[in-house]
């Protein structure tokens, strides 16, 4: 698992690679949701997907600075659930990361 710092009240944004044995899945025509979770399951926040370049298995998720305001500092997961056409459903590995609170605000 890959952990990284993130500082509430700032842009929050990654790329997934959703691949197969090394192969990207293509996500053509795919819905997507994200989001965020204390270390012990409590709901944090949504994050906004994106399909970055579908056929490529790239998905975004985001979330604006006004949204990661509100995140609850303290260790978190973030993951997509990627709905396939034709009905398969991928979950992506979970991504570990810290939220902080910085110390310069608003």
């Amino acid at each position: 698992m890959r952990t990284f710092s993130h500082k509430c009240g700032a842009t929050f944004g990654r790329e997934l690679a959703i691949s197969r044995d090394g192969d990207p899945f293509d996500l053509t025509g795919a819905t997507v949701r994200a989001s965020v979770r204390t270390a012990d399951g409590h709901f944090v926040g949504n994050l906004s997907p994106v399909l970055v370049r579908a056929v490529d298995g790239i998905v975004g998720v985001v979330a604006d600075a006004a949204a990661t305001a509100s995140w609850t500092p303290g260790r978190a997961f973030y993951d997509a659930r990627i709905s396939l056409p034709g009905g398969q459903v991928i979950v992506s590995p979970s991504y570990e990361f810290d939220i902080e609170k910085g110390a310069t605000r608003g």
